[in-house]
């Protein structure tokens, strides 16, 4: 199973049990905050919805949207205790939303962070023609194997690293390796 499948599956049961035990949080409410909560509790559902259906297309931008889902939720079951439940009834809801939170926290993806102590290493590999349409193949300019284009280890090669050939004699000829995934 893919890492995206697991995550995806992951999100999903975690969106389950809070929709649900959010739903039994709904029906302990009064007549005025139940019409109120239910307008929100149906913006969450759909809103999750949305998202789990964009984060099972593998979109970018999901992680960002997660965050504020689960940020949501959050405020919302705290809202709902202050006005009229007690903590035993809220547990559950706010633990699902948390673990959300921080995993979708952690699924975001960091732009400009800058690791220090790192040594700058002189380019000693081989020239190797760079093009920017894809191929066949691809291996990495820092790597020794090329892989075939939707190959899991394909999909985890910088941009700015990659190399793409149109035949495996191309990519055996400049040196790389095939992976177990080229036939």
């Amino acid at each position: 199973m893919r890492v995206e499948n697991r995550i995806f599956l992951m999100f999903l049961g975690i969106m389950f049990i809070l929709v649900m035990s959010l739903n039994s949080v709904l029906f302990r409410l009064s007549k005025s905050l139940f019409a109120f909560e239910l307008i929100i509790f149906l913006f969450i559902l759909f809103l999750g919805v949305y998202l789990l259906i964009n984060l099972h297309l593998e979109k970018e931008f999901v992680y960002k949207y997660l965050f504020i889902f689960f940020t949501i939720n959050v405020l919302n079951v705290i809202f709902i205790y202050f006005i009229r439940l007690d903590v035993k009834e809220i547990i559950l809801p706010v633990a699902m939303a948390l673990i959300g939170l921080f995993i979708s926290v952690n699924k975001i993806p960091k732009k400009g962070i800058v690791e220090e102590n790192l040594e700058v290493e002189e380019d000693t590999s081989p020239a190797v023609f760079r093009t920017y349409s894809p191929g066949v193949y691809v291996a990495s300019k820092q790597g020794t194997t090329f892989h075939s284009a939707k190959c899991d280890w394909a999909e985890k090669i910088n941009e700015k690293n990659q190399v793409w050939f149109n035949d495996k004699e191309e990519a055996e000829n400049q040196g790389f390796k095939p992976c177990s995934c080229v036939k």
